[in-house]
């Protein structure tokens, strides 16, 4: 009989994780172009100021010398890795009331 070992089982579920976020990152790409965030894929916090993402890797968000933008609203990315608010909303309104389920969630 065939069992799966302890990191197969590890990679499956880092497997089906990483297919979670490549939704993620999809929808929120659909959702930047529906919300029309003004700064786009631009990073909100950190010391930034490296190419057109405005990410530095070397001075992240919470490090010293980093800061918060002033109208996180208006941006998809926080700090490189997790989304703002603005952007989980617009997310939500997508399941809740359309395009990205339908029917909505709310109908």
């Amino acid at each position: 009989m065939l069992t799966a070992s302890r990191d197969e089982h590890a990679l499956q579920g880092r497997f089906i994780y990483n297919l979670l976020v490549l939704s993620l990152l999809i929808i929120a790409s659909d959702t930047l172009a529906a919300a029309e965030l003004k700064y786009g894929l631009k990073v909100c916090c950190g010391a930034g100021g490296q190419g057109k993402y405005n990410y530095n890797n070397k001075a992240r968000c919470g490090m010293s010398g980093a800061s918060a933008c002033a109208d996180p609203g208006n941006y998809l990315i926080w700090d490189g890795i997790h989304l703002t608010e603005a952007a989980y909303r617009s997310i939500a309104d997508g399941w809740l009331k359309g395009p990205y389920c339908n029917p909505p969630i709310q109908h």
